[in-house]
């Protein structure tokens, strides 16, 4: 008989509550060894000269991942987490420790897709198990349907909402009482030779990221399971803000004009099963609005963004998008760094630079006006914008920001592009001009 020995690689999967990966792998193998990767890429800079992942990204993840360690550790389990090349650390772990199986959650992104296809052409004689659990339709199971998805959310949504409102929810408990072995990686296994790090704690990662809050961020993000479990608790049941969730989404500041999940979604903290799961508990137990359903419209948008994604690929960073269409490719390096700096002298979207750069976050609505104004008004090149949002928010997933750029400028989901008028957008969503006053009054301290 053949003692399965397998890997947990963890990716955006940074949870033990619902986690179908941990499930599968505990009930299949015979020993396992869980990690993450930091890879050497995050710490890369862009072609753009900033960094790929700032400083609130990366203490986001620290975070997640030292909740993840905690709560593993409650599971008689251990996390490995390593820094360096990817292929090099799995490389190493099936060969030092025989591993037969390796169990992981399914990215269909470029770099992500390009990895797990390397892994598998390398080691033959492993057993590569892939799940699906960070969206509602299984990319898998939806993959011979994508080639012909609909390019507008609209005819997507005529087709495929009753499924996504319909599908299965059940979410999976932690498995406290497994019988499976822990292969235990020890220190002294990882030589002077090899180019990478085991890390026994995140103290001197942290040490090196500067975040501090500004005393103008009327929400903090906390990364971790724990503390975005709390969030869904306190949105929906404590708070029960879900109630006015349609009338307050495109507010621009506070606590609870959003749900704010999509921090702790984008590294699987949190799964979209388990949201879908207590919205609809709450529309059965408390209050079923157009508020509640819209949140569930929100998520549903996520969903068709990842598999448009699937359809396209790596066309979707071409300049000219999938269907080639014509769009501005200048690049002004004063009039980028004004548009990063809120020093256009165009106060709504100075305001809303300047609280992104200071709190690596930034509300749907004045993602939708910046994004909208440096394409269409300034006409630079929309992927630099995307890469910079893709640097700095602390909830970036890569499908929902680079498509919701793409389709702003016109290029993909959309049969125009998407130009909005900053002044009446500031006279809609602050009449009073109360966020612009608490971002630029004191723009001295940015």
């Amino acid at each position: 008989m053949v003692i399965k020995k397998s890997l947990i690689w963890f990716r955006k999967n940074l949870r033990v509550f619902d986690n179908l990966v941990l499930r599968e792998s505990i009930a299949n193998s015979d020993t396992i060894l869980p990690f993450y990767v930091l890879d050497n890429k995050i710490y890369a800079d862009t072609i753009y000269g900033f960094k790929r992942q700032s400083d609130f990204r990366l203490n986001f993840l620290y975070q997640s991942l030292e909740n993840l360690k905690h709560n593993l550790e409650l599971m008689n389990l251990s996390l490995n987490i390593f820094s360096g090349d990817s292929f090099e650390i799995i490389s190493f772990l099936v060969n030092k420790y025989d591993i037969t199986d390796i169990y992981y959650e399914k990215d269909i992104a470029y770099e992500e897709r390009r990895l797990e296809k390397k892994l598998k052409t390398s080691f033959l004689n492993v057993k590569f198990h892939k799940y699906n659990s960070n969206h509602i339709f299984k990319y898998d199971l939806m993959k011979s349907k994508v080639k012909r998805l609909q390019d507008t959310f609209t005819r997507f949504r005529r087709t495929y909402e009753q499924d996504f409102l319909e599908a299965d929810k059940e979410c999976i408990n932690i498995n406290f009482e497994h019988s499976t072995k822990l292969i235990k990686l020890k220190s002294e296994d990882i030589n002077l030779d090899l180019t990478f790090n085991l890390h026994t704690n995140l103290e001197s990662l942290k040490s090196q990221t500067h975040v501090i809050s500004d005393t103008r961020a009327t929400f903090l993000y906390e990364g971790g399971e724990d503390i975005g479990l709390d969030r869904i608790k306190n949105y929906i049941w404590n708070q029960k803000s879900i109630k006015r969730y349609k009338r307050t989404r495109n507010g621009l500041m506070g606590r609870n004009f959003s749900s704010r999940f999509s921090a702790w979604l984008s590294l699987g903290c949190i799964s979209v099963n388990h949201i879908m799961h207590e919205i609809e508990k709450f529309e059965n137990e408390e209050l079923k609005n157009d508020s509640t359903y819209w949140l569930k419209f929100e998520l549903l948008w996520r969903e068709y963004f990842h598999l448009l994604y699937g359809k396209y690929k790596s066309k979707l960073f071409f300049l000219k998008g999938p269907h080639e269409r014509e769009v501005e490719h200048n690049l002004d390096e004063e009039i980028c760094q004004a548009w990063i700096s809120g020093k256009l002298g165009v106060p709504f979207i100075d305001a809303n630079m300047i609280s992104l750069k200071q709190t690596g976050y930034l509300s749907n609505r004045g993602r939708q006006n910046v994004v909208s104004y440096f394409v269409h008004d300034l006409k630079q090149d929309w992927r630099f914008a995307a890469s910079y949002l893709e640097s700095v928010l602390v909830d970036y997933d890569v499908y929902s920001n680079w498509l919701n750029c793409a389709y702003i400028t016109g290029l993909v989901a959309t049969e125009k592009a998407h130009v909005f008028d900053v002044n009446s957008q500031a006279e809609h969503y602050d009449s009073k001009g109360q966020f612009v006053k608490h971002w630029l009054e004191n723009s001295d301290l940015s």
